[in-house]
């Protein structure tokens, strides 16, 4: 009906009556708002939850490509490191040297490769931040930090550390320096300083391998350095 209004009445006991007159059309105006603003914040939960999920999707790529290309550069080093160690024995046969021996006048001894340059990695620590260095009075020291990889508990053990001369022999240190064990739940920087033994000198060193095996002695890390890549 043409006109046609409707009252509001608002009414308290200490005031007087109040008295609001209201056309249809506003009526039905806040009501399609009401429900277009309900329908709104639905939706845009709704795209909310969405986007985060795709976010959520995004990041565990981003990390799971992170640790492959973690890994790839891993083995790229070791490759490099192999790839080194046989450019230095140019003078020696080269098939020879892949079966893992080398041949001299007086004597025959055997270079293993796989076990001065394979790369050990339980997923349990990590070897980083490696340096090296040479002191005065013939001796040598390294730095290095143990990460603990594991998302829990705490991981115990101790680290060795080997000398891989320049023809191939590869020297345990013997080290008893308690520095070198370790009972981490993140990481430990690890400095130990050591004379150098009579088979070795600043000139003959070609790598430096850090071995870390846990309290049952069993080898849970081993990568082999380059001396050149280290040493400050």
């Amino acid at each position: 009906m043409r006109g046609t209004r409707y009252n509001i009445i608002l009414m308290r006991d200490d005031t007087s009556v109040k008295r609001f007159r209201l056309r249809p059309f506003w009526l039905k105006f806040f009501i399609i708002a009401f429900v277009f603003l309900f329908c709104s914040s639905i939706a845009g939960g709704y795209i909310a939850y969405v986007l985060y999920e795709e976010k959520e999707a995004i990041s565990r790529s981003y990390q799971n490509k992170e640790e492959m290309l973690s890994e790839s550069r891993r083995e790229l080093q070791r490759l490099q490191n192999v790839e080194k160690m046989l450019k230095s024995y140019n003078e020696l046969d080269q098939s020879s040297l892949l079966a893992g021996s080398r041949r001299k006048e007086e004597a025959k001894s055997v270079v293993d490769l796989s076990g001065m340059f394979g790369l050990v990695d339980k997923g349990m620590v990590g070897i980083s931040n490696v340096q090296a260095r040479f002191v005065r009075d013939n001796r040598m020291r390294v730095q290095f930090e143990v990460n603990n990889l594991q998302s829990e508990g705490t991981v115990s053990g101790r680290v060795f550390l080997f000398l891989i001369r320049q023809d191939g022999l590869e020297i345990d240190l013997g080290l008893d320096d308690n520095d070198l064990d370790f009972a981490i739940a993140r990481f430990k920087n690890v400095d130990v300083t050591f004379d150098l033994p009579e088979a070795v000198n600043e000139d003959s060193i070609f790598a430096l391998r850090v071995v870390a095996r846990d309290s049952s002695g069993n080898e849970i890390y081993a990568e082999t350095f380059p001396f050149s890549h280290i040493v400050i």
